[in-house]
Parts: structure tokens; sequence; C-alpha cells
């Protein structure tokens, strides 16, 4: 019979990319580290940039990425069968097996920041300025804020560059 405790257990290598630039790219760093921290036999590589990722993805048993991550690269991992995990990334429609994606609510985020505000006082009038008036997240957040706000008898006014105007359903 043999002796299966001298045969090293396989390492995984985990490749992650991710905007740390940003508190919510670090809280993402903290919570994926604290899931895997007492993970046996599991190194983790931090690519900073594409040159790094790239080389990086290509030792990789799994890779962690958000749309920082080059395209190509996440492309290949997938077509090789390595489980991927994609953050708030919608550049792949087609559902395959190794791909997983976590998305944000920011239906969910727009609502919890009005009960907020709500809980914290007797305000007499409510705003809302989009980080990123293009960007389709902050648009759901600011449209969830103002919602919950009218659903609970306020009104709310919706700014964006300077200018101010009621939200249109």
């Amino acid at each position: 019979m043999p002796n299966y405790a001298i045969i090293p257990p396989m390492q995984k290598n985990i490749v992650m990319r991710l905007r740390l630039e940003t508190a919510t790219g670090r809280n993402i760093l903290a919570g994926i580290l604290k899931g895997i921290r007492d993970r046996d036999n599991c190194t983790i590589s931090i690519a900073s940039d594409d040159d790094g990722f790239m080389r990086f993805a290509k030792t990789a048993s799994a890779i962690i990425a958000d749309t920082s991550a080059d395209i190509g690269a996440i492309q290949k991992a997938v077509t090789d069968g390595k489980p991927v995990v994609l953050l708030n990334d919608w550049r792949f429609k087609k559902h395959q097996s190794n791909l997983g994606h976590i998305r944000t609510d920011d239906g969910e985020i727009g609502f919890k920041a009005a009960d907020y505000f709500m809980s914290i006082g007797r305000f007499r009038s409510f705003g809302f300025m989009p980080a990123y008036a293009d960007r389709e997240w902050s648009v759901k957040r600011g449209r969830a804020f103002a919602l919950r706000l009218r659903r609970k008898g306020h009104e709310c006014q919706m700014f964006s560059h300077g200018k101010a105007g009621r939200i249109h359903d």
C-alpha cells in the first residue's frame, strides 16, 4: 500500500487583480483574505498592474479579479478551465461552470443610505449627488435612495454638475 502522507497536497495559487487605490478595493481584499487565511497550502499573489497579472495568471490555479484585470488573461484562464471569480465585472455574459460573479447590489446600497439618514434625525429635505453621473451603479444607487425616501413620504433632490432637479422615474 502506498504511503500517501509523503505526497504533498496540491498547492492552490490564487492570483488577484483588484483596484487597491480605493477604499472599496482594499475592503474587498480584506474580506477575501479573511475568508481564505486559514486555508492550507494556499499562495496568494496580488498583481498591481496588467503585466504582473498576465505573468501571475499563467501559473495560477484560480483567479479573483475586478474590471481592472486584462480581459485577454481572464478569457484564457476561463478557457483553460481555471476557476475565475469576477467582482462587479459584466464583460462576460455567457455562463461557464468555472466562472463566478460577485456583484454589488446597488439598489440595496441606495435603500440603506436613505434608511440611515432617516434614522439619524428629522431632516426637512434630502438630496443625492451621484459619485459618477455616467456610471450605471451610481445612477442605480441614486434612484433607490430617492425611491426609499419617496415611499416614506419625503422628497429628494437629485444633483448633478451643480444643478438640482426632481428624480424622474
